[in-house]
């Protein structure tokens, strides 16, 4: 009897089982449009009602992350006379040398002092990378979380307005061939670029960390000044040229963090704080810069 009621059982379990898995009379069995099945080449191809796919939700993710930053209030730091003198001096001392004789005999002093002939061929252009030093530092605190006043987009959109400033004015100044280089290479003396890039990024650390630090506008001031001098050592430029050069890098930096918190409030609507999309810059490596404009419309 045990065994009679342990098959019967069995067979219970297995009708009920059974039954489960047949359509209802009149009821059409459809495919699962959610199932992937391999074709016979052996590719998986998504279905259309499927869900996202990751690089969906990622670029999604992307995007609103962006847009949340673009919309972001931002300092805006007002364009005073007093902020441009220092910058004003320096670019009128550059240009007061050109036809200045006294100061013209202090630039050839310098270099007598800087330059050894015996170098010849030797020079090694460590301000190449000098130039863009402190604003790679302000990039790496800002991923190390010490963050700065401005999110990655408005800080790299004014950086990149502070190099076309810059660039802008220093290569429409030298065309114009004003002096010639200390190595008689070329007229394009005046004023330096190198110098002019090294201050900018200088500035732009400064003004980043403007009231959290002092530390890195230090660090990003030692290492332009370090950039002006090498050119001055490396027989590239008279030292007019790199105070020049100095102050229009400042300048472009200060008028940029003025500029473009305003056209953030108009272009994208975003609120404005006084006092104290993606626009990203770029460079090719050589002493070609531009900025590169990219928005994505909901």
């Amino acid at each position: 009897m045990k065994k009679i009621r342990t098959l019967l059982s069995a067979a219970f379990l297995t009708s009920v089982v059974f039954c489960s898995t047949v359509p209802a009379r009149g009821q059409v069995i459809k495919p699962d449009s959610t199932i992937q099945k391999a074709p016979d080449n052996g590719v998986v191809h998504q279905h259309p009602d499927s869900n996202a796919t990751v690089a969906e939700v990622v670029a999604d993710s992307l995007h609103d992350k962006v847009k949340r930053k673009i919309k972001a209030p931002i300092v805006q730091i007002p364009v005073t006379a007093k902020s441009m003198i220092i910058p004003g001096l320096m670019f009128g001392y550059g240009v007061l040398t050109l036809r200045n004789g006294a100061l013209q005999d202090l630039n050839i002093a310098i270099k007598d002092r800087a330059w050894d002939s015996r170098r010849q061929g030797k020079i090694q252009q460590v301000e190449d990378y000098f130039l863009l030093a402190p604003a790679v530092m302000v990039y790496g605190l800002n991923f190390a979380n010490y963050k700065g006043h401005n999110n990655i987009i408005d800080r790299s959109i004014m950086f990149g307005m502070a190099n076309l400033i810059s660039n802008g004015i220093v290569f429409a100044t030298k065309v114009q061939e004003l002096e010639l280089r200390p190595n008689q290479r070329d007229n394009f003396s005046f004023p330096s670029g190198h110098t002019a890039q090294a201050f900018v990024s200088a500035e732009f650390a400064r003004l980043e960390y403007r009231g959290i630090s002092i530390w890195p506008g230090l660090i990003g001031y030692g290492f332009a000044f370090a950039t002006g001098m090498l050119r001055i050592y490396n027989d590239a430029h008279w030292f007019s040229d790199v105070i020049a050069g100095a102050g229009v890098g400042i300048a472009s930096t200060r008028f940029a963090y003025y500029i473009y918190p305003a056209l953030k409030k108009k272009i994208f609507k975003a609120p404005k704080i006084k006092g104290d999309a993606m626009l990203l810059p770029s460079w090719n490596g050589g002493n070609s810069f531009g900025i590169n404009f990219a928005y994505r419309f909901p």
